[in-house]
């Protein structure tokens, strides 16, 4: 009998650094078909043995890019790459409220770290000479969060994280301490995208 107990959706492409109106149109569909159907396809071909078993522990890399809205990253045009992965944040809550009650719980996690990914965004912030864009590049690279990224796959990954299931959660968090507190982040909008109105 097969077993799965764990997927990572790490595959992503970075996708066109331009006006969106300048891209490719293959190339723009392309990026979504890697981040964000790429995403889907895996979970959908585990899913079916991981409902058998009653178990397993879904984790979907996304990128702070779903909800930043800075002036560098506007500025650098990756529209495509910004859809993709706030997809994969909707995709991970909508699956995580599906899989209610089968104990197969479903997360996304924001890594850092100096990537080739990031590597090439930096490429592509100095060739449009966007210094601004080059300057938080280079900072993230600097600070390279990826051993704090790996432990946050571990947790998401494990028995460590519990029940928690349909968030998102950061590098930056202090997601050690999460384990104690599921029931009320579950409880609320907590580590979830939702527009605030103001009254």
């Amino acid at each position: 009998m097969v077993t799965i107990h764990i997927l990572v959706n790490n595959a992503a492409i970075l996708g066109p650094v331009v006006p969106l109106w300048e891209t490719e149109v293959l190339s723009w569909v392309h990026t979504l078909h890697v981040n964000l159907i790429g995403t889907y396809l895996c979970c959908r071909a585990v899913l079916p043995v991981m409902l058998q078993q009653n178990q397993g522990k879904i984790v979907n890399v996304t990128s702070g890019a779903r909800v930043r809205g800075s002036a560098a990253f506007v500025r650098c045009h990756q529209a495509a790459y910004f859809s993709s992965k706030a997809g994969i944040t909707q995709l991970t809550e909508l699956l995580s409220h599906q899989l209610s009650g089968k104990n197969i719980q479903v997360n996304a996690m924001s890594p850092g770290g100096r990537t080739r990914m990031l590597e090439g965004l930096l490429d592509d912030a100095k060739n449009i000479g966007d210094t601004e864009l080059v300057e938080s590049t280079q900072r993230v690279i600097a600070a390279d969060p990826r051993e704090r990224s790996a432990e946050l796959a571990v947790f998401l990954a494990s028995d460590a994280s519990g029940t928690l299931s349909g968030r998102v959660i950061s590098y930056a968090d202090d997601f050690h301490t999460l384990s104690s507190r599921i029931q009320s982040i579950m409880a609320s909008d907590a580590y979830t995208l939702r527009r605030v109105e103001l009254e």
